[in-house]
């Protein structure tokens, strides 16, 4: 009976996989680099690649990733122990040999059907879908790339053109820049509206456009006043 329940556990093993690449594969990761980084992480091997980065800096994956690590942990431990019991053991019978490649086999046409793959979206896909909403990071809900970003700046002297003007007047909406919120004196102005003015050493959180964000924050503050120059 050792090599069924052996043979039980790879298929255990064999079905994590495959549901650790369809949850990855859900938080925007290619299929192919889903299970490559699922095998690596179950097997901690390969893991050191570029495509790691994309693991750590995401905080759904780096849990899958964490329950990967341990369980591959523990079942080297247990495949380990099982090959030495079955190479100090006497006592194998070919039945049972049989029987655990039969089951292996069955698991794996099973595990390979589009019915199983459909019931796996179904049952687990549905579930993680509803878990997953709530913990998205922040790159995924505001689209941030190399493209859009989301910054936070000190407001200083440099800024001189935008500050303690109302910030309908300053057209940022227009511009595809939206300030998200405004830190002034230990308090936060969330959602500041159009009236709202921004002072001298305020911190301000703003998502837009990369190239517009630049433009009003970065380059603007390197430009000093007429009456300074």
């Amino acid at each position: 009976m050792n090599v069924v329940f052996f043979t039980l556990y790879i298929i255990l093993i064999i079905l994590i996989i495959e549901i650790s690449t369809m949850l990855l594969q859900m938080t925007g990761l290619r299929r192919e680099v889903a299970r490559f980084q699922a095998i690596s992480l179950l097997t901690n091997t390969g893991y050191t690649t570029s495509e790691s980065e994309m693991i750590i800096g995401h905080p759904v994956r780096r849990r899958i990733a964490s329950f990967l690590i341990i369980f591959g942990t523990i079942s080297l431990t247990i495949i380990v122990s099982f090959m030495i019991s079955f190479l100090v053991s006497s006592a194998v019978h070919l039945s049972d040999l049989g029987i655990g490649l039969a089951i292996l086999v069955g698991a794996l046409f099973l595990l390979r059907s589009n019915f199983f793959h459909s019931l796996l979206h179904r049952q687990v896909g549905g579930r993680f879908d509803r878990y997953y909403v709530h913990h998205k990071s922040i790159e995924e809900v505001f689209h941030v790339d190399h493209e859009y970003v989301m910054r936070q700046f000190d407001i200083t002297e440099g800024h001189h053109h935008m500050t303690n003007v109302p910030l309908k007047e300053l057209n940022l909406a227009h511009q595809d820049v939206k300030i998200m919120n405004i830190r002034r004196n230990h308090h936060i102005i969330k959602n500041p509206t159009g009236s709202t003015m921004l002072l001298p050493g305020d911190k301000v959180l703003v998502y837009g456009s990369a190239d517009m964000i630049r433009k009003f924050f970065i380059l603007s503050s390197a430009r000093l006043p007429e009456d300074e120059r």
